[in-house]
């Protein structure tokens, strides 16, 4: 049970970490903090539209259908989606399962300049981590095992979806939640 518990921290504290990296841009605070009053770019952005577009796809009640449970968010819901570049922007969101917190449930997506430089980081990625491709979701798609993603292509879009535990994925629940979220990526 303690180390059930000591995963669990470090499981969020290492989300923290991620969302905190992704958010400043790996800038120093007062950088990453002009950057977010500037927020994501018009073009991206939709009136109304969450400051999280990641947290605004992936949501509880789907989380908790795809994880088959009551789901805690992560803090990184609640972050800003982190401008890269003049159109470019990273948006994450992510939940663990109540009753057992080392199974989680994210969602990274990674909007690039163009559609030609994600594919070209995406097809990097895509080589380096030697990833098998996945078929049936209607955009290009590959899974890695260490760790263990989904990872898809769509349009200027990179998209990385994680579930499971750090041992052993659910592919299932991934591929639903690509199903889910392809449709509102444009």
């Amino acid at each position: 049970m303690k180390q059930k518990k000591q995963r669990t921290l470090m499981l969020c504290l290492l989300s923290g970490l991620i969302a905190l990296y992704c958010h400043t841009c790996g800038k120093s605070p007062a950088v990453a903090a002009d950057t977010e009053d500037k927020g994501r770019p018009a073009k991206a952005a939709k009136p109304n539209a969450s400051i999280n577009f990641a947290a605004g796809l992936l949501s509880s009640p789907l989380a908790k259908q795809l994880l088959g449970g009551d789901v805690l968010p992560s803090p990184s819901n609640t972050y800003r989606d982190a401008k890269t570049g003049n159109t470019a922007w990273v948006s994450n969101a992510s939940f663990l399962l109540k009753e057992n917190p080392a199974v989680s449930l994210g969602l990274l997506i990674r909007h690039e300049e163009s559609a030609a430089k994600a594919q070209s980081r995406y097809e990097k990625a895509r080589n380096d981590s030697k990833g098998s491709p996945v078929s049936g979701l209607g955009v290009p798609a590959f899974r890695t095992t260490k760790p263990a993603e989904l990872n898809l292509l769509k349009g200027a879009n990179w998209i990385v979806i994680t579930a499971g535990t750090s041992e052993k994925a659910n592919n299932g629940a991934e591929e639903k939640l690509a199903k889910a979220v392809l449709p509102k990526i444009k």
